[in-house]
């Protein structure tokens, strides 16, 4: 069996596409999403209407992230503490809220912080940020033992997680916690769509492959729309589609 595990889409619909294709292509059973859907893209919308429509071939499992919280949560008041620092992402979370169906935010009310799951032998957790926050960072130049404070009390075999848009493998132990990488916003110095691939042929052993993928698409496409909508910082969002090196804090992603 293979698994992918997907995060931080942020609303970039052509990135996501490319993705599913190399999903089909790779024979891929079931797709482990691990929240950030739609914001700072230009197809929010239908971004979440493509892995709703998704669910409906495959197995997926959905993850809340700290941005689609952001979507819900976010309000004018004083505060309130759900918008992110930076101007571009507070008007990205702003233009989501605007232009989100009824029906989209729902399923976004719909999801969980985290789940565990079993699959033949392994038990899996899925989170966001980590297990302990969802906006918690896993970075990809971490010491081992900071990673096993992160995951502290939680033992599965695998974790899968996002966030950061960096792509990291951990061993800890008997334990490996997996960043994904991001599809829609990567912060690598490549700008390609990145997920992970859980490789497990045998469910009834603990014997596993995991690896990261990395995808083209049409960037420059999707750069191109997000410059024409007008919202502050709408600019500089695409500016990081096409050079993820100049990416803001991760911690407002």
């Amino acid at each position: 069996m293979k698994i992918a595990s997907i995060s931080d889409i942020h609303g970039n619909i052509e990135s996501l596409q490319a993705v599913v294709r190399d999903i089909k292509r790779e024979g891929i059973e079931k797709i482990f999403v691990c929240g950030d859907l739609a914001v700072a893209g230009p197809n929010p919308s239908e971004t979440l209407d493509l892995l709703q429509e998704l669910s409906k071939t495959k197995e997926v499992i959905f993850i809340l992230g700290n941005t689609d919280e952001m979507i819900l949560k976010a309000n004018n008041k004083e505060g309130s503490g759900y918008y992110p620092d930076g101007f571009a992402m507070k008007a990205a979370v702003k233009y989501c809220q605007k232009v989100l169906r009824n029906d989209q935010l729902e399923f976004l009310r719909s999801l969980p912080e985290k789940q565990s799951l079993r699959l033949g032998e392994l038990n899996i957790l899925i989170v966001h940020g980590s297990p302990r926050h969802i906006a918690e960072n896993i970075y990809p130049d971490m010491e081992s033992k900071e990673v096993a404070r992160i995951i502290e009390g939680y033992n599965e075999d695998i974790i899968f997680c996002g966030h950061t848009h960096l792509p990291a493998i951990y061993k800890v132990g008997y334990q490996t916690v997996v960043n994904n990488g991001s599809i829609g916003r990567p912060f690598t110095d490549v700008p390609d769509a990145c997920y992970a691939i859980l490789d497990y042929p045998d469910l009834n052993s603990k014997s596993f492959r995991i690896y990261h993928k990395y995808v083209e698409y049409e960037n420059w496409s999707t750069a191109d729309k997000l410059k024409k909508i007008v919202f502050e910082g709408s600019e500089r969002l695409a500016r990081i589609i096409l050079t993820p090196m100049e990416r803001h804090n991760p911690a407002n992603s």
